[in-house]
């Protein structure tokens, strides 16, 4: 890859070579060497699930993750049936855990090639410690190889690149992919038409639409395989996330019940209505910036805004946030990191409550529940990411 702009080329070697093997070898050792918690680790493991090594998930056993992480999860438990047939001695469980590992590494380099094509061709003032936050933050480097946040992500920064070279199609075919690994990243699609209607003028009313239909048919297809396939695991997905509790939200120091569903159905019409409206103010109110940039921007900051206001809200969403690094000046950077490194600490302290009670004196609890100081952790991030949020805004707004 190219040196990035604003950088010179030693830094670049850094940024594009160096901090990426750091980064996926730290992951890899924190969760596949040291064994802490991951949910790749717990889903693989969980043998009262069925044959999650072998097994293709939604048929052979239960899995709560959208269509295409289902896909990517087939694809390791065919590799790992490969393996074994070929090398006997070695443990199946291992190797279908390293290739869900190499998978993820796979779209995290893709991640950092989309972070580097986007601030050197497109002109994203991109300083050193922003890229390397970007790329390198805490939350990237603990949960990596935790979850597939990072799919999800990687996809979605890809269909932008694609989306500025007017490559409206498969720009919407990726965005579809990466709805398909995360439905978060549906927020993107509004900026995506605005880019369209900026750029083509009075050929957006043939090519948006078009877009748009591209788009939805990649998700309808993507879930109709599998609610046709498997309906009752397909019902199964929905009830789960429908109706799963306050997972480290920002309501949790308002309520006992982490299964609230008053409060659980307040933060789904914020769900709804912030991040519109987050986009709909930076398209409207920023004047200041080329297409490209307002397009990111509220990209972003609406995905933040929607992850905030989540009745789920685990911390591995953060890497979903990261790209936020890019667009922020210095007190919004150390607000994020702060934020960040609050968020990290989460799955850190988990199953460590001892500490607490140990060294601070502090009573320890349930970690799910607001009187954790887990929670406290958690609370504490989102407060801090709705502010580096309106920092954002203010900014665009004095602007």
């Amino acid at each position: 890859m190219s040196g990035y702009i604003s950088v010179n080329k030693y830094a670049s070697f850094i940024l594009t070579y160096l901090i990426p093997l750091l980064v996926i070898g730290s992951s890899v050792y924190i969760h596949g060497v040291l064994r802490e918690y991951s949910d790749i680790y717990s889903i693989t493991l969980d043998s009262s699930r069925g044959d999650t090594v072998y097994g293709i998930p939604y048929r052979d056993f239960k899995f709560e993750y959208p269509p295409f992480i289902g896909f990517l999860w087939t694809i390791s438990s065919l590799v790992t049936k490969l393996v074994i047939n070929i090398a006997h001695n070695y443990d199946p469980i291992i190797i279908h855990i390293y290739v869900l590992f190499f998978i993820n590494a796979f779209f995290y380099i893709l991640y950092v090639s989309a972070i580097e094509i986007l601030v050197r061709e497109y002109k994203i003032n991109g300083s050193f410690t922003k890229i390397l936050l970007s790329i390198a933050s805490f939350s990237m480097i603990y949960y990596l190889m935790y979850n597939w946040d990072i799919v999800a992500i990687s996809l979605a920064m890809w269909s932008l690149i694609y989306l500025f070279r007017r490559r409206y199609l498969m720009s919407s075919f990726i965005l579809g992919l990466s709805v398909l690994s995360k439905i978060f990243t549906v927020v993107f699609l509004i900026p995506y038409l605005y880019y369209i209607h900026k750029i083509e003028g009075s050929n957006a009313k043939y090519k948006a639409p078009l877009m748009l239909l591209f788009f939805v048919e990649t998700v309808l297809i993507g879930f109709s395989i599998f609610m046709l396939l498997f309906p009752k695991s397909f019902q199964d997905f929905i009830s789960h996330h429908a109706t799963w509790y306050c997972e480290n939200c920002f309501y949790i120091v308002f309520v006992d019940n982490i299964w609230d569903p008053i409060w659980r159905s307040i933060s789904q019409a914020l769900m709804l209505s912030l991040p519109l409206l987050v986009t709909l103010y930076i398209l409207v109110k920023d004047e200041s910036h080329e297409v490209e940039k307002k397009t990111l921007y509220a990209s972003l900051v609406s995905l933040s805004s929607l992850i905030s206001v989540s009745y789920v809200y685990s911390p591995q969403m953060n890497i979903l946030i990261t790209p936020l690094f890019l667009i922020t000046r210095f007190s919004e950077i150390l607000l994020l990191l702060l934020s960040d490194l609050l968020n990290t600490l989460i799955m850190v302290f988990w199953f460590r409550g001892e500490v607490f009670r140990e060294y601070l004196g502090i009573s320890y609890s349930d970690p799910h529940l607001r009187t954790s100081p887990i929670q406290w952790m958690a609370f504490t991030r989102i407060i801090l990411l709705w502010i580096v949020i309106v920092l954002l805004l203010r900014r665009i707004n004095r602007s």
